[in-house]
């Protein structure tokens, strides 16, 4: 999303802020999960416009922009930072969201490996929103990437499945934390889908559905039909429908 540019631009920036002292624009830190790092905000950026703007564009939403750090607690070290844009300018009243509002809907891998931060909130079609995903830890081979998943299920403590769906396209997927990206688990091809209906103990359920485009005829010839997964292994097999 954001180019090496600005990326080195952000670093040294968070750099400098390091060392300079808080003022009333700096977040306190919060912990990750296991503690291992702080996370903090900084407000760089806040953009308003008025009801005949927003009329000219989807994207001219009144938004802040944010500078995001995560710290290494104890030593302080820059493990990754970001830019995070609170469009908040769909909100009734259209209100800032809080920020520890905004910290809540962090998603922290079982050890912090990596986090993926909410979606962002612009107009978009429906559909899974996608989210950016940051590697935390010196062990991974990459910085950043991108996570399409909801009702997720973590497998173990670097990859998580999810469901993934637009229109023509509904999808049970896995992202992989060690190498950060996303396959599907099960091939889907418009119209035919699945989607996650239950996991219990190590066994997913999932159910081949038909997606928004599929047309009369082959809605009345569909057959539904349903796999199991199992976590440990990651085999798939046939199984009868819940």
């Amino acid at each position: 999303m954001f180019g090496a540019s600005i990326t080195l631009g952000l670093l040294v920036w968070l750099s400098a802020a390091a060392a300079a002292p808080a003022d009333a624009g700096t977040m306190l830190p919060h912990l990750s999960p296991t503690g291992k790092y702080d996370l903090s905000f900084e407000e760089i950026a806040r953009s308003t416009f008025s009801r005949e703007e927003q009329l000219q564009a989807l994207d001219n939403m009144d938004h802040i922009e944010y500078a995001v750090s995560f710290r290494l607690r104890g030593t302080g070290a820059l493990a990754a930072a970001t830019r995070y844009v609170d469009v908040y300018g769909f909100n009734r009243p259209p209100d800032p969201t809080p920020v520890d509002r905004i910290r809540s809907w962090f998603i922290w891998s079982p050890e912090d490996d990596f986090v993926v931060l909410p979606s962002e909130g612009w107009a978009s079609a429906p559909g899974t929103p996608e989210r950016i995903v940051l590697s935390l830890s010196d062990q991974l081979d990459w910085s950043e990437s991108r996570l399409v998943l909801q009702n997720l299920t973590w497998i173990d403590a670097l990859h998580v499945v999810g469901d993934r769906h637009s229109d023509c396209d509904r999808s049970v997927d896995i992202f992989d934390g060690e190498a950060g990206t996303q396959r599907a688990v099960v091939e889907s091809i418009s119209p035919i889908g699945h989607r996650i209906t239950s996991v219990q103990d190590r066994t997913m359920m999932i159910r081949r559905v038909l997606d928004n485009c599929a047309n009369a005829e082959q809605r009345a010839s569909f057959e539904t039909r349903c796999l199991a997964l199992n976590l440990d292994t990651m085999e798939l097999k046939n199984a009868p429908c819940p």
